[in-house]
This record gives C-alpha cells, sequence and structure tokens, in this order.
C-alpha cells in the first residue's frame, strides 16, 4: 500500500465524522422549536401547495358482487416546508436529510371513496420523508387500498368498468391547503398486468366543494378534491371460451331432438338435459354478478330467453310423441289437415303412395315404381306422417331461431363492447 491510500483512509474517517456532526447539528436546530401540528408556512395566511402522484401498482381484485376494487398503490406528495430552509455552507454541504414521516407536518390524504377502514392513506408506516436544503419535501409510501366502484356488467363479458378514487386533504380548507395533480393522469410505470382486466384509460381532475353547512352559516369552507378516474376492460377469453361457447353449441345441438327416431325413446330425456343444462348456466352466470335489477347483462336475458326456448322444445317433444302415439283411427282435426295439405303444397313433399308395377321395358329390365302426393287420410300411417312433416318444420324454426338469436346477441355485446371502449 502506498503513502496515498494510507493517507486516503486516514482523513476519510475524519471527513464521515465531521459530516454526522453537521447533519446532527442541523438536525438539532431545525426541531429546537419545530411543531409538526402547524402548517409548514411562515405566515399563516399563505397557502401550502401541495403536488400529489398515484402509480398503481397491481390490481389485486374486482369484485362485482360487493362493487369494490383493490389496488395496490404508491403515492408521493411535494410540497414546500419554509421552516426547513438551511444554507448547505454552514452545514458541511449536506444539502438533505431523511426523516421518519412521524416526525414532521404531513399533508394526510382522506380516500373519501373507501369500502373499509382504509381511509388514511399509509400514514401509518415506517415511511420515510426526503427533506432538501430549499425547504422541498417529498413523501413516498405504498400502500392497499380497497374503494369502492359500481360494476356495470351490461355487456359482459365485454365489460368495461370506470372507477373513482377521490382524496382530499379533509380538515383542511382549500385556502389552508390546495391539492393539485403532477401529471394529468395515473401512473403505470410500475404496473404488473393482471389476468382478467386490462386498463385502457386514466384521467386525473381538481375539484373543490362546499363542506356541507347548515342554513345560516356564512363562512365559505371548501375542500379541495382530487378525482382520479380508472377505466378498465374485462379479458373475455376464460368466459368465452367455459360459459359462453357451450351456450352456443348447446343451443345449435338443442334443437336435434326433432331428428331422433321417434322410437329410440330418447327424446324427452333429451329435451329435458338440454333444459336443465342452460338452467346450470344460467346460475354459473349469476355468481359472476351482482344481485341488481338494474343494469342486467345481455347474457342474463340471452340465457333467460334461451332457457325459455329450450322449454318450448321440450313441450313440442312431448306433443310430437303423443301425435305419434295416437291411434290411426282417430281422424285428423280439420285444422291439422289443412295445415299439413298447405306445408305439403309449400314444400312440395311427396309421400309414396301404393306402388303401381309397370310391365318391364325394353330399356330398364325391371318394374317402375309411380309416387304420387298422398292425400292424409285416416289410417295409413296418417299420424305419423303428420309427426314427421311437424318434426321437419320445428327442427328448421328452433335451429333457425338458436342460430339468429346467438348472432344478435354477439353483435350486440361486441358493438356495446367497443363502444364503451371509445
Amino acid at each position: 500500500m502506498d503513502k496515498g491510500h494510507l493517507l486516503l483512509l486516514l482523513i476519510l474517517p475524519l471527513s464521515l465524522e465531521g459530516l454526522h456532526d453537521h447533519t446532527h447539528e442541523l438536525f438539532t436546530h431545525k426541531f429546537a422549536d419545530y411543531r409538526k401540528e402547524l402548517r409548514p408556512v411562515l405566515n399563516h395566511s399563505d397557502v401550502v401547495n401541495v403536488r400529489v402522484t398515484l402509480s398503481i401498482l397491481t390490481i389485486n381484485d374486482f369484485d362485482e358482487i360487493s362493487g369494490t376494487i383493490t389496488l395496490t398503490v404508491m403515492f408521493n406528495s411535494l410540497w414546500q416546508d419554509e421552516r426547513f430552509v438551511w444554507d448547505p455552507k454552514k452545514y458541511g454541504g449536506v444539502k438533505s436529510l431523511t426523516l421518519p414521516q412521524d416526525s414532521v407536518w404531513l399533508p394526510e390524504m382522506v380516500l373519501t371513496t373507501a369500502a373499509d377502514e382504509t381511509v388514511h392513506i399509509s400514514t401509518k408506516g415506517n415511511f420515510k420523508v426526503r427533506v432538501e436544503n430549499s425547504g422541498a419535501m417529498s413523501w413516498w409510501r405504498i400502500g392497499m387500498i380497497k374503494s369502492a366502484c359500481v360494476a356495470d356488467i351490461t355487456f359482459f363479458p365485454f365489460d368495461v368498468q370506470q372507477c373513482y378514487i377521490v382524496l382530499s386533504p379533509f380538515g383542511y380548507q382549500t385556502q389552508e391547503v390546495y391539492v393539485e395533480s403532477t401529471i394529468d393522469k395515473i401512473s403505470f410505470d410500475h404496473f404488473t398486468e393482471n389476468g382478467l382486466w386490462r386498463v385502457i384509460n386514466s384521467s386525473v381532475r381538481i375539484v373543490t366543494l362546499p363542506m356541507a353547512v347548515d342554513e345560516g352559516y356564512t363562512l365559505d369552507d371548501r375542500v379541495c378534491f382530487v378525482n382520479y378516474t380508472l377505466t378498465i376492460k374485462r379479458k373475455p377469453l376464460y368466459v368465452m371460451v367455459s360459459v359462453v361457447t357451450p351456450i352456443f353449441l348447446l343451443a345449435l345441438i338443442n334443437p336435434g331432438v326433432f331428428i331422433m327416431p321417434i322410437e329410440s325413446g330418447e327424446r324427452v330425456s333429451f329435451a329435458i338435459t338440454a333444459l336443465l343444462s342452460f338452467a346450470v348456466f344460467e346460475s354459473m352466470v349469476g355468481d359472476y354478478q351482482p344481485k341488481a335489477s338494474d343494469p342486467m347483462s345481455v347474457l342474463s336475458y340471452f340465457l333467460a330467453i334461451m332457457l325459455l326456448n329450450s322449454t318450448m322444445i321440450a313441450i313440442s317433444t312431448i306433443l310430437t310423441l303423443s301425435m305419434y302415439h295416437k291411434d290411426d283411427s282417430q281422424p285428423l282435426p280439420k285444422p291439422l289437415q289443412k295445415m299439413m295439405s298447405c306445408l305439403q303444397k309449400k314444400d312440395n313433399i311427396v309421400f309414396p303412395a301404393e306402388p303401381v308395377l309397370n310391365k318391364p321395358t325394353q330399356k330398364t329390365h325391371a318394374p317402375r315404381v309411380k309416387y304420387f302426393k298422398a292425400e292424409i287420410t285416416p289410417g295409413s300411417d296418417s299420424w305419423q306422417k303428420a309427426t314427421q312433416l311437424c318434426d321437419k318444420v320445428l327442427l328448421w324454426y328452433f335451429l333457425s331461431f338458436s342460430v339468429v338469436l346467438c348472432l344478435v346477441f354477439v353483435g350486440f355485446i361486441l358493438n356495446g363492447g367497443l363502444n364503451d371502449t371509445t
């Protein structure tokens, strides 16, 4: 080790000791008559301007049922303390101090939209306040807040939610403490993505409102509020795959009961199973949504209509089975005969009658069978033929209705979700 390094090792402890002495001297001098209960101004008619920044670190939970959102946030406050101004030359070049938060005056912020006991924004804890020689104070803290946020699940699962986080230095009037934002939106510099929600927008608005007073109260007491707006959009993939897609498939399969052979004896059980499946899905969707009548989601209305449609399919299935097993000696009712005749003419449905065999010709060497439109008369399996035609009509009717309803539902929620985003 040369002489230069040896000399540095001898001088460095002395310099640090001198710096420590100057810091201790500054600390003792500034806190000699300091009162943290008083606002940090020399003239108490002056206003303390506080600049705030809200940073969201994570979206922990959004509960549609209770209407609350839980966030982990980082909050910063900047203000000027005129009692903490010093000349660094008088204190060995010390330009800043780090102090415990409970040793100085703090611009305490109250969460007016709190949904639990976390009303104050992280005034509890071992956070520090950074003090510059110019009197500039910086107070960073991290905490978890739970704010009220009424859910609008009209276009679930493509819904967009707007949550309001309102902070205020409640207890101080605007002529005592005025709050302004350092930026015009919420900061997401250290944000961790959420698996269910995506942040699409944020904004900040400063408002001053009068305090509630009795009539005849003449003082103009106004309080400053910082209104943060957080707009989030649900990521719909999970709900689409696990809930909506099975509902669509079930809606398309349900009319297939009319192409099942009646002799199989499984028609009624198939229709009832589909009906119960819609009821189960309606219960599942209800678990995602608040128990409120306004607003109700479009998906809930869609499921209610599909449940009614499935009920009609089950009733139609039972009626067609009853028709199929009627005694052939019973004639078809005249209204049913007219309806069947109209449907036959419209659809050009031809049933084979008694085959008429012709003599074989030289070209075909086989008897020919003539087909002609059969009249629906008592006997000759007329009830069975009527049932078959009803099955065809009901199949296409319920299948078309289900397809159109699914397309209308998809178009409605997609259009509504895109409009909410803009």
